[in-house]
């Protein structure tokens, strides 16, 4: 399969070169659209301003409530690794 007469390099540019024909070979099909085979994707439907702006608040409220918690359990780390740090340094006797 690979011609082994164009030395170590050549040999694997072939094979890199026969992988990627079997690639597009294999995207070229055409179930390839998935769910969206009769043509018609999320963006042709439209989307009413309000209900999109609803959308698009909740969105943010989630993502803000996702910073906060990881803000929060950085901070408690920080605290427990300070408070850790200060009861190993008293325990040994340094402090």
């Amino acid at each position: 399969m690979v011609d082994g007469t164009y030395g170590r390099l050549g040999a694997h540019n072939q094979r890199v070169k026969m992988l990627r024909s079997k690639k597009e070979v294999k995207y070229k099909k055409p179930d390839f659209m998935g769910m969206y085979k009769d043509g018609e994707g999320i963006a042709d439907t439209e989307v009413q301003p309000e209900i999109m702006e609803s959308i698009k608040e909740g969105i943010r409220q989630k993502s803000e409530l996702e910073k906060r918690k990881q803000r929060l359990a950085i901070g408690v780390a920080v605290i427990g690794a300070l408070l850790f740090g200060y009861w190993l340094l008293t325990s040994v006797g340094v402090l």
